[in-house]
């Protein structure tokens, strides 16, 4: 299969973007998800505990005439807030052995009572602990766009593209 200039000369993946461009009226969109842990099961590794959940994402979008039938802009904004309490497991000491360390090594008391207790028995001296812990994130990112429609046979456009994330 030959390929055309606009898609490279061999075989593979091909992606292009295509961002919208304003138009000769002005036309927008603003829009929010929201997804909440009030509305969902407890997941089946959680050992009955639910964690927590507060999802948004959200935006607007605005597109129009700068010079009616010349030159157009197109902006886009969408905003990610997300706070999970992401579920943890793992092996923590039993109480008595707790006790056993505490008693043999007293300098270590605080350090082994920093474990948290666990709620599955494993062995004599160990158990299976499950919890959950917060996970923030936050993630906004652009586009902003300009048209300018020269003549029927030749158009100019600008872009700009930004994204940023914290975690």
């Amino acid at each position: 299969v030959g390929y055309s200039a606009d898609q490279g000369g061999s075989p593979g993946g091909q992606i292009e973007e295509v961002s919208k461009t304003g138009g000769d009226r002005f036309s927008g969109a603003a829009w929010e998800y929201i997804r909440n842990s009030v509305f969902d099961a407890s997941p089946w590794d959680a050992a009955g505990q639910l964690p927590g959940l507060h999802y948004n994402d959200f935006g607007g979008n605005l597109g129009g005439p700068i010079v009616k039938k010349k030159v157009f802009f197109f902006v886009n904004y969408e905003g990610n807030r997300e706070n999970i309490n992401q579920i943890l497991t793992g092996i923590v000491p039993t109480a008595q052995f707790k006790a056993q360390v505490a008693a043999q090594q007293p300098a270590l008391a605080p350090l082994i009572n920093q474990f948290p207790a666990g709620q599955v028995p494993i062995d004599a001296v160990s158990m299976q602990w499950f919890g959950s812990g917060p996970q923030a994130t936050t993630e906004n990112s652009g586009l902003a766009r300009v048209d300018w429609h020269v003549n029927d046979k030749m158009s100019i456009f600008g872009r700009f593209n930004d994204d940023a994330y914290t975690e």
